[in-house]
């Protein structure tokens, strides 16, 4: 038994293994946002998952061995981090995967599996050094799963401080000092147990010098290195003749911002042939190293003639001297366009104030002072939280497909939240209009048709019946269309003729095309060479003048254009499983194979792709990982069968980590299946939760990167409280996971319900404000999170401790799918279908919970048909049933007639 000395050193390495962890895990993030693409997020948590589950299966094997040389194994594994980092951040750095690739290049695939493979390396390590000081300090298991969560939490917090004053491409030397610091506690200078001084003195000597090279290794070979489709990838690949060079730059969690000169950068929107001036050479303002606007620069008024010749000039016509709002400042281009065409007024939200302060600063001469005009006034806000809560009134409101720049929005297409164009958003937008104010929504657009362009007339339809009712909203509403890009209108007091007669003129001289006005009629439409028909003015026709076919046109659409709301904010996941399938293979020969439909794949749904993919492989994984200690169990009862004698029951007592020397079973049998269930639900119903509030919180917080981050750190820092609150209910766990279970799908509902709401409340407040809302919201459900998984393992060292390295490899292998199925779930379920999911599989835990197996078969009375319930609402649509059944599931983990009915028939 060790002293209350000796054991201080695992709660405090613990702590610090747990703060690299999650610090590695929320640094490949914000390097994957910057050098390829920014929501992969899920598949660096089911990589760092995956090493979790790895891990606990080689302690299962091998936990003889381990328990043995636990001081030892600590200091190794713990010492392993550090190159480990380095290597997987090299090798990672050579993988050529291009993601927009994944479906036309069959080797994609596979360099997904290769950074599976590289990156989850370091994971392992540090995983094998927390399943090691679970396993070895069961007993303690509360303590030291709290210091576990608690040190992941604070972790995650001191790493989105970080972002503020160190460059991106210096942040794992961050996760190499945590690491660092847990290895040293655990180099005997207080892990003693035997050992020698001049031993323990060697061991802190061999951690500095590997600390020391490593991190110098770091240091000097920092680089970023940019997918070549990343825009300022190919903004270099003429530097000789472009001249290309980055001017200014900034960094914070919000985004790596760049002012990149380029000499062949001439950028417009769909700017006429016959312009009589051409676009000025301009910087290019990049964030994360993609292109986000032009930097307005200080023109002549015979260079601003331009300007009226580019489709973004269409609403002006519309309004005279109007005020602005322009939802995402830029570079500076679209006030600068505003004040030609003779705005009043402009109001400018920008979510990033790095880009204000480059605009106001070393940038300030190069645009002539424009944010200094006393008719502009810039707000460092959420352009969606401000349209909500201003008591002004715009005559013009402008909305440009990704709104301001960087990490404010999730900039992946398919897979990434987006709360600018759901139907909620749109509203708000339209009620901050004047009377005659107009709303312009701007596209990128392609003349096929295009996976999510067409659905900006479905979700603004939406939110003009919602806001206008439901008579003559055609009349409010035109669209219109150039080579690269589209933009969507509406009038609130509706286009008379002759406003429309005067645009038909404008845009007609410009060569632009009109797919949607008032009164348009079939010979008004046109084609370009190019198309055989203007899907934009069927889908149009379909939802503003055919109501009663509107919803069949877009239920038969080949992608899923129907309107996107706060619950399922999706807008770019256009992938339509009845439709987009067969309408590629009508554009092929007869019987086409999976080549030619790759081929022909939406290249805009590539990262939709690669989201089953990786779903495939973390499932296939995960399976193999949980799989490993039953074949070997089963080979080494196998052995015993073929063959006797002391020979064959060692052989077998070594392949089977539930055999002891004499070839007798270590465990109880019934206890493995309770088990499996009982931590795969618990690997799936944390990560869900976990996911679900990052979702959420993404709005609230305006940026993924701090909503990960901070929900990690609160959820991680509440669950570790609640972990060391449960040790109170060692003697009586029954109780103690009724009550934590009963508050989880209670509260799982309630948000379900209440959270939205709530978080609209708060939305225009500072952004620390939002911060501790958010923390006080994460607190109840996190606290009730953290008592699950310690109790279970707290009852397994007493009863059967042979399976908790097991239930360890369980839980972490389960949560590698988990992760990238809460996406794929709320992608098509939205929010609030997850949240019921969540109450159900926690119900399930509660069934299953060790040492209470004979209640799980009278459970399933209850559980099936709580489960058909949700399989009716699913079918049905009818979220609201889901929200119901998590608040009568939990309420039920609490009445006396719930306990009876689940308790075992005698006592044990």
């Amino acid at each position: 038994m060790k002293s209350e000395r000796e054991l201080r050193s695992p709660f405090l390495g613990i702590a610090l293994v747990a703060m690299g962890v999650i610090s590695y895990e929320i640094i490949l993030m914000r390097l994957f946002s910057i050098e390829s693409y920014a929501a992969f997020g899920y598949m660096i948590i089911s990589i760092a998952l995956m090493g979790f589950g790895v891990s606990g299966t080689l302690i299962t094997l091998f936990q003889t061995f381990f328990r043995r040389n636990l001081d030892w194994m600590l200091y190794i594994s713990s010492l392993l981090v550090l190159p480990a980092v380095a290597l997987a951040w090299r090798i990672s750095l050579a993988i050529p995967f291009v993601p927009p690739n994944i479906i036309q290049d069959t080797r994609q695939v596979t360099y997904v599996a290769y950074y599976y493979l590289t990156l989850f390396v370091p994971f392992f390590f540090a995983s094998f050094f927390i399943g090691l000081i679970l396993v070895g300090y069961a007993k303690q298991v509360n303590k030291l799963y709290a210091f576990d969560l608690a040190g992941s939490g604070i972790g995650a917090l001191l790493v989105l401080g970080a972002m503020f004053v160190v460059h991106p491409k210096y942040l794992l030397l961050i996760v190499l000092a945590m690491v660092f610091g847990g290895n040293v506690l655990c180099s005997g200078l207080v892990l003693k147990n035997h050992r020698t001084r001049l031993v323990s003195i060697a061991k802190l000597m061999v951690s500095l010098v590997v600390f020391a090279s490593v991190s110098l290794y770091m240091a000097t070979k920092a680089k970023l290195e940019l997918d070549e489709y990343k825009d300022l990838r190919r903004a270099f690949f003429a530097q000789k003749v472009a001249d290309t060079k980055i001017l200014y730059e900034s960094f914070s969690p919000l985004g790596l911002v760049q002012i990149v000169r380029n000499k062949l950068d001439r950028s417009a929107m769909d700017i006429h042939y016959m312009t009589p001036e051409l676009p000025p050479v301009t910087h290019g303002l990049y964030v994360d190293g993609s292109r986000v606007a032009k930097v307005a620069k200080k023109l002549t008024p015979k260079e601003e003639r331009y300007l009226d010749y580019v489709i973004t000039s269409v609403p002006y016509r519309l309004v005279a001297a109007p005020r602005v709002l322009v939802i995402g400042l830029g570079g500076g281009g679209t006030v600068q366009e505003a004040l030609h065409n003779g705005a009043s007024k402009v109001v400018a939200i920008e979510a990033d104030p790095q880009i204000v302060k480059l605009l106001r600063g070393p940038l300030a001469s190069y645009n002539g002072n424009l944010l200094a005009d006393p008719r502009v006034k810039v707000v460092i806000g959420e352009g969606r939280a401000f349209a909500e809560t201003t008591k002004e009134r715009f005559d013009l409101i402008l909305l440009e497909r990704g709104g301001g720049a960087g990490m404010s929005f999730s900039g992946t297409k398919s897979v990434g939240e987006n709360y600018v164009f759901t139907v909620e958003a749109l509203r708000s937008y339209l009620r901050a209009l004047s009377i005659d104010g107009v709303l312009a929504v701007t596209q990128n657009i392609a003349n096929d048709p295009d996976s999510n362009a067409g659905r900006i007339i479905p979700s603004l339809q939406a939110a003009m019946k919602q806001e206008y009712g439901d008579h003559d909203l055609g009349r409010r509403f035109l669209f219109v269309r150039g080579t690269n890009f589209g933009i969507a209108i509406v009038k609130r007091s509706g286009l008379d003729s002759q406003e429309i007669a005067s645009l038909r003129r404008y845009v007609d001289k410009r060569n632009w095309t009109f797919s949607f006005f008032p009164g348009m009629k079939p010979e008004d439409v046109q084609k370009t060479m190019l198309e055989d028909r203007d899907y934009y003015n069927e889908i149009a026709n379909a939802v503003f003048l055919a109501s009663d076919r509107g919803a069949s046109y877009i239920a038969h659409y080949m992608f899923d254009i129907t309107p996107t709301y706060d619950d399922r904010p999706y807008y770019e996941a256009g992938f339509h499983y009845g439709n987009t399938i067969p309408w590629i293979r009508r554009k092929l020969p007869p019987n086409p194979g999976w080549r030619n439909i790759a081929q022909n794949f939406p290249p805009e749904l590539w990262s939709y792709a690669l989201l089953w993919i990786t779903l495939a492989q973390a499932l296939l994984f995960g399976f193999v990982i949980v799989l490993i200690p039953i074949v070997t169990h089963l080979v080494g009862r196998l052995v015993l069968l073929l063959r006797k004698g002391s020979g064959a029951r060692k052989v077998a007592s070594t392949l089977s980590p539930f055999l002891d020397p004499t070839g007798r079973s270590q465990t109880v049998t019934r206890g493995k299946l309770s088990t499996v269930i009982y931590f795969v639900c618990l690997g799936f119903g944390f990560l869900f939760m976990e996911m679900l509030l990052i979702q959420k919180f993404t709005l609230f917080l305006a940026s993924p990167l701090y909503a990960t981050s901070l929900v990690l750190a609160g959820i991680l820092i509440f669950s570790g409280m609640g972990s060391m609150y449960c040790g109170r209910y060692k003697e009586s766990p029954k109780i103690g996971i009724h009550i934590a279970v009963g508050a989880i799908a209670l509260t799982s509902g309630i948000y379900a319900l209440a959270l939205d709401p709530i978080l609209q409340m708060f939305l225009t407040l500072p952004q620390w404000s939002k911060i501790i809302i958010s923390l006080a919201l994460l607190g109840p459900i996190s606290f009730f999170l953290g008592f699950p998984f310690p109790m279970a393992i707290g009852h397994l060292a007493e009863d059967r401790p042979t399976l908790v390295p097991w239930a360890w490899a369980i839980n972490g292998a389960t949560s590698v799918g988990a992760i990238v199925l809460a996406t794929l779930l709320s992608i098509h379920f939205g929010f609030r279908v997850v949240f019921g999911i969540v109450s159900l599989v926690y119900l399930l835990a509660l069934a299953s919970f060790p040492g209470m197996e004979k209640r799980l078969v009278p459970s399933l009375y209850f559980l099936i048909p709580l489960a058909a319930c949700v399989i009716v609402s699913l079918v049905f649509g009818f979220g609201l049933y889901i929200e119901l059944i998590s608040i009568l599931g939990g309420a039920a983990a609490f009445t006396p007639a719930f306990l009876e009915a689940m308790a075992p028939s005698t006592e044990q």
